[in-house]
């Protein structure tokens, strides 16, 4: 509650601008419903259903080289020259030790046929159906944190648009207090009280904050283009966030007991999977493979195409095909060694993920409690140094304080406001942080 009353200024200030907004314009009313509108139209998010089927596919191709294939042929082949065969002349009646030349065949040849191939033991395809499991999954994860970094830059973003449009209210309150102090210094030189000097600094305290408001628009312009492209909306669209960092003064305060491994170091743990597969895929490929092997063929052969007095056969095998590759110049070697050190690299980006996500968790953690437990003391500072303004402005034109004094008085206000608008946004940002490993879509 004392966190609430201190902030008061800012909660009403943004409700009654949210309710004029509201009542002309579409938008974003909770962080909740921009990440939500991801979904719909970020091209991250669309490309995850291909993504899951690209893998799907794989995995069933990886499957499908274990089943029977079955192959159909045909030809028909014009004989220029038969072959010629020397046969003893013995066998027409001729003497011993000589020889006839003779033609086998006919000019047209034509055949066709099937056959089928069932892999009986080849340990190199259980291994590929074992790259493409670990490969499926790794191409989840990968787009999973694919969807988390881009959670996390809308976060970014939109906390950092309301922490601007914060900002641009803080610079223009500084701006029209600025004009009051320049407006008395003038009323006071004109007087005689205020010197040349002291006229000349608050005029350019002034400037100096319209200047600061010029700037804020601009970053605040920005920001918004940069949040509506990565909603995949049009930048000359109205929609507008229509929501305050109000309404988060207390986001941090409950977080998730428990988080679920993160999406990089699932997708690190699978490519050392894949690797070390395809490592044992490259292995298993010199060992014997065998099969079962089954052919069937129809031939025919005559003197002219679709002759009636051709003479027709067929024939059919059943049996088993082994293969021993024994010798390939020396690439399995070298190439089992390649896969071999891409295995131990992924090991260690895997063992390196992990700890990059552990920092990654504990930074989260650290910087949210500071920031929970500053943003009272903020907004306490913030509350104190407003009061603090007003009460310099009425003495300064009773020429109780020196412009030097306010001067001092107007930064302390500025930095503790803006501290306060700080803190209250990075806590915000650092506890979305967390939701974002327990969103749907990370599911």
């Amino acid at each position: 509650m004392k966190l609430l009353n201190s902030a008061h200024n800012l909660l009403l200030l943004s409700l009654l601008q949210i309710a004029a907004l509201s009542a002309q314009a579409q938008g974003w009313r909770h962080i909740t419903e921009y990440l939500d509108g991801l979904q719909e139209r970020n091209p991250v998010f669309l490309s995850s259903g291909w993504q899951r089927e690209v893998g799907r596919r794989e995995q069933s191709a990886a499957w499908a080289a274990l089943l029977p294939s079955i192959t159909f042929t045909a030809n028909s082949d014009y004989n220029l020259n038969l072959p010629v065969q020397l046969i003893p002349a013995s066998i027409f009646g001729g003497p011993e030790g000589q020889f006839r030349e003779a033609r086998f065949g006919r000019d047209w040849n034509s055949a066709m046929g099937y056959q089928a191939e069932l892999p009986l033991l080849h340990a190199d395809k259980w291994a590929a159906v074992k790259v493409a499991a670990a490969a499926r999954v790794q191409s989840q994860e990968e787009q999973r944190e694919q969807v988390r970094q881009t959670m996390m830059r809308g976060i970014q973003l939109y906390f950092g648009l309301l922490f601007q449009e914060e900002s641009l209210r803080l610079n223009q309150s500084l701006d029209s207090a600025a004009n009051m102090l320049y407006l008395t210094t003038g009323e006071r030189y004109r007087q005689k009280l205020a010197s040349t000097l002291e006229k000349n600094r608050a005029e350019n305290l002034w400037r100096s904050f319209r200047q600061q408001v010029r700037s804020t628009e601009a970053t605040l312009a920005i920001t918004r283009k940069q949040l509506l492209v990565l909603a995949g909306r049009d930048t000359s669209s109205g929609t507008i966030v229509l929501d305050s960092l109000g309404a988060y003064l207390l986001a941090g305060n409950s977080l998730p007991p428990t988080l679920p491994t993160n999406p990089a170091l699932l997708a690190a743990t699978s490519a050392e999977s894949a690797a070390f597969w395809r490592w044992k895929q490259q292995q298993r490929s010199i060992w014997p493979k065998l099969s079962l092997t089954s052919r069937y063929n129809w031939a025919e052969q005559a003197d002219a195409p679709l002759s009636a007095g051709a003479n027709r056969f067929n024939f059919g095998t059943v049996g088993l095909s082994l293969n021993i590759p024994l010798f390939r110049g020396g690439q399995n070697f070298f190439f089992n060694q390649k896969l071999r050190a891409q295995y131990e690299l992924a090991k260690l980006k895997r063992e390196s993920q992990a700890l990059t996500a552990n920092l990654e968790v504990a930074e989260w953690r650290t910087r949210l409690s500071e920031k929970m437990d500053n943003r009272q003391d903020a907004w306490k500072r913030s509350q104190l140094m407003s009061k603090s303004v007003e009460m310099a402005l009425a003495a300064y034109g009773e020429g109780v304080m020196t412009l030097d004094q306010v001067f001092a008085v107007y930064q302390e206000y500025a930095q503790a406001r803006q501290a306060a608008l700080q803190t209250t946004a990075d806590a915000a940002l650092y506890a979305w942080y967390f939701q974002v490993y327990t969103f749907q879509s990370l599911k």
